[in-house]
C-alpha cells in the first residue's frame, strides 16, 4: 500500500496543534510547551500542518537557526496516522530546509526508534543530553 504524499503547510498554533504537542513525551511537558509557544509567538518558530491525502495528520514546529551554519531545527513534530510517516516527514522537512537556504536539518528525540529511523535516513547523533533526578 503506497502512502499518500505528505504535505507541510503554514498555519497558526491552534488548539488542535497544542493538543498534539501535549501528547509528546517530555519530562516537563508544561514548561516545554510554554517555551514552545513563546518561540512561536515571538516569530522565531513556525507551525506547519502535516497533511496526508488532504487531511491533517499532525503538526510540525520548526525554526531556522543561523550560528555556524544555516540549519532547520525541528522543535516538535507529532503525527497520528495508521502508517509510519517518518520517512515522508524527513523528506518533506528536508525539502523545506532547502527552500529556506539551510545546509542541514536537526531534531532532538528521546525515542530510540526515531534515532534508528533517523540514522537509516542519513542523520547522525550530534549531541547527547543527560539528566539526573536529585530529589
Amino acid at each position: 500500500m503506497k502512502l499518500a504524499t505528505v504535505c507541510l503547510r503554514a498555519m497558526p498554533f491552534d488548539d488542535e496543534a497544542a493538543q498534539m504537542m501535549g501528547k509528546l513525551p517530555f519530562d516537563a511537558p508544561f514548561a516545554w510547551r510554554d517555551w514552545l509557544e513563546r518561540e512561536i509567538r515571538s516569530g522565531r518558530a513556525r507551525v506547519l500542518s502535516l497533511d496526508v491525502g488532504g487531511a491533517r495528520a499532525g503538526t510540525v514546529v520548526y525554526r531556522v537557526d543561523e550560528q555556524e551554519k544555516r540549519e532547520l531545527r525541528v522543535l516538535a513534530a507529532y503525527a497520528e496516522h495508521s502508517q509510519n510517516l517518518t520517512p515522508e516527514i524527513f523528506a518533506a522537512v528536508e525539502d523545506l530546509a532547502r527552500e529556506n537556504g539551510c545546509v542541514s536539518v536537526c531534531f532532538s528525540t528521546i525515542r530510540p526508534g526515531l534515532v534508528k529511523q533517523g540514522a537509516s535516513a542519513g542523520y547522525r547523533v550530534a549531541e547527547v543530553f543527560m539528566a539526573k533526578d536529585i530529589a
